[in-house]
C-alpha cells in the first residue's frame, strides 16, 4: 500500500460518510487532507472533535472520539465477509509491514492501560499476568521474528482487551481477528500456526474459561474447581497419561487417560476418552479442587441436539457440553471417596496420578511439563469422616451440581474399607476391591 494514497484511502475507510466524494476528485484533496491528518493527530486527545479543511470542517461523532488513540492513517472499518473496501470501491491489501505496525501500535494502547486496575476476578487476573509477562519476555527477547512475532502481539491484544473501554474494546477485537485472516490469506502464516503456537492456545483457553463461560463453569470456578479448557487430540493443553488396563465400564475397550492442571493451583482435571473416537464413543471429563473438595462434572454429550461429540475427530468444546448440572447420570453414584477419581482399579497409570510419581509409590512422573500444583487428592480438612475404629479422620470430596443441588449427588460414608475410600458403594454399581488395602494405605 503506497503510504500517501493509502492514508487518504485507509482514512476514508474509517470516515466513509464523512469525506465528501466530490473533494476527492480535487488534485490537491490529498495533500490538504494529510495536512490536517497531521494537524488533528498533533491537538490534545480531550479536543480532537473534528478535522478542519480550508473549505470547511468535517465532524467526527462522539461515538469515535474515543479511537483517536490508535493511529489515523491505519483505521480500518470492516465492510463485509471479511474483506476492507475504501471509499472509492477498492479493496485495500494490508502490507506485512501495516499488519506490524497495526498490531505494535494497538498492543502499545492496551498496555498503557492500568494492570492494577481492578477487573476480573483475582484469580482470573493472576492466570492472565503469567501468560502475559512471558509473551511480553518473549517479545522483550526478539525470540520471534516476523508474522510470529505480529501473531504474539495481536493475541497479548486479545488477551488485555478486558481492560480496555466498550467502545475500543470491540474495535481492536475485531481488527486482531482480520488481521490473523489476512495473514492466512497472505500465506505469511500457516493455519496450523494459530493452534500449535503454545502462549496462543493458553490465551485461547484463558479467554474461553473466563469469558465464554456458562453458568455451571462459573459456579465451578467459584467453588475453586479448575475449569477445563477444551479437549482436542492435538492443539490443547491437555496431555495424554496413558490407557487403562481395566475399564470397568467397556471391558476390554479402550480407555485413555488425559490431564489439565493449572500451573500453581492445586487440584487437576482429568479426561477418560474412551472407544475409537467415533460417532457414539464416551468421553468424560472431571475436575477436582485440591483446596475445597469440590469436584465438577462435563460428558461428551453436546447440550444442543444431546448427541455425543466424536472425540477422535472434533473438538469437546466444555461449553457447549451437557454438565453436572444436567446429565442423566447421577455421577457420585459411582464416583465416591476421598477423592472423585477413585473408581478404578490401580493400575500403572492410575497409579501415577493418584500418588503423583512420589518417591517409594512405586509410580512413574506424571507427563508434561507445567505439572507444578498437579495432584487428585482434597489435601484441605473438608467433609472429613473417621477411619473405621480408628481416631483418624479423612476429607472426602463434595460433587458439585450446580444450584441448587440436585437429588442424589452426594458422597455419602459408607463403613468398612469402603467408608475410608469409596465410601460406600451406593447406587446399582458395585465397585470391585481396590488395592492396595484401603484401611491402611488410602490416597
Amino acid at each position: 500500500m503506497r503510504h500517501f494514497k493509502g492514508v487518504a484511502r485507509v482514512a476514508a475507510v474509517l470516515f466513509p460518510v464523512l469525506l465528501p466524494c466530490a473533494a476527492l476528485a480535487q488534485d490537491n484533496f490529498h495533500n490538504r487532507m494529510e495536512r490536517a491528518i497531521s494537524d488533528f493527530l498533533a491537538t490534545p486527545a480531550e479536543d480532537r472533535k473534528q478535522i478542519v479543511l480550508d473549505n470547511g470542517s468535517v465532524m467526527i461523532p462522539p461515538e469515535l472520539r474515543a479511537d483517536v488513540r490508535f493511529g489515523f492513517q491505519k483505521r480500518m472499518t470492516l465492510s463485509g465477509h471479511g474483506v476492507l473496501f475504501d471509499i472509492e470501491g477498492q479493496r485495500v491489501t494490508l502490507s506485512e509491514r501495516d499488519m506490524t505496525e497495526i498490531a505494535e501500535e494497538m498492543l502499545g494502547v492496551v498496555r498503557a492501560e492500568d494492570p492494577e486496575k481492578p477487573v476480573l476476578e483475582r484469580e482470573a487476573e493472576a492466570q492472565l499476568k503469567q501468560i502475559l509477562d512471558r509473551g511480553l519476555e518473549m517479545r522483550r527477547r526478539g525470540e520471534l521474528k516476523g508474522p510470529e512475532a505480529v501473531l504474539l502481539d495481536l493475541e497479548l491484544v486479545r488477551a488485555m482487551a478486558h481492560r480496555l473501554p466498550d467502545e475500543l474494546r470491540s474495535g481492536y477485537l475485531w481488527r486482531v481477528d482480520f488481521i490473523r485472516d489476512e495473514m492466512v490469506r497472505q500465506k505469511l502464516v500457516e493455519p496450523k500456526l494459530l493452534t500449535n503456537f503454545v502462549i496462543i492456545v493458553e490465551i485461547n483457553d484463558w479467554i474461553i474459561r473466563w469469558f465464554l463461560r456458562t453458568d455451571y463453569m462459573r459456579e465451578c470456578a467459584a467453588a475453586g474447581v479448575p475449569v477445563p479448557p477444551d479437549f482436542a487430540l492435538t492443539g490443547t493443553a491437555w496431555r495424554e497419561q496413558g490407557g487403562l488396563s481395566t475399564n470397568l465400564l467397556s471391558p476390554g475397550a479402550v480407555a485413555n487417560v488425559w490431564t489439565w492442571n493449572v500451573t500453581g493451583k492445586r487440584g487437576a482435571c482429568v479426561a477418560l476418552p474412551r472407544g475409537t473416537g467415533g460417532p457414539g464413543s464416551l468421553a468424560g471429563i472431571i475436575c477436582q479442587s485440591a483446596e475445597t473438595g469440590n469436584a465438577c462434572f462435563w460428558d461428551n454429550i453436546r447440550r444442543s441436539d444431546n448427541q455425543r461429540v466424536p472425540w477422535a475427530t472434533e473438538t469437546l468444546v466444555i461449553r457447549d457440553l451437557k454438565d453436572g448440572s444436567e446429565l442423566s447420570e447421577t455421577c457420585p453414584a459411582c464416583h465416591k471417596g476421598n477423592n472423585v477419581f477413585l473408581v478404578s482399579p490401580d493400575d500403572p497409570t492410575w497409579c501415577k496420578l493418584l500418588r503423583g510419581g512420589q518417591g517409594g509409590s512405586g509410580c512413574s512422573a506424571v507427563n508434561g511439563p507445567g505439572s507444578a500444583g498437579f495432584t487428585l487428592a482434597v489435601e484441605a480438612e473438608v467433609n472429613t469422616v473417621n477411619v473405621p475404629n480408628t481416631s483418624i479422620r479423612h476429607s472426602r470430596y463434595a460433587p458439585y451440581s450446580g444450584t441448587p443441588a440436585r437429588p442424589g449427588w452426594v458422597n455419602t460414608e459408607g463403613v468398612g474399607c469402603g467408608g475410608v475410600c469409596h465410601l460406600g458403594s451406593g447406587g446399582s454399581f458395585n465397585l470391585p476391591p481396590m488395592p492396595p488395602s484401603c484401611g491402611v494405605d488410602c490416597y
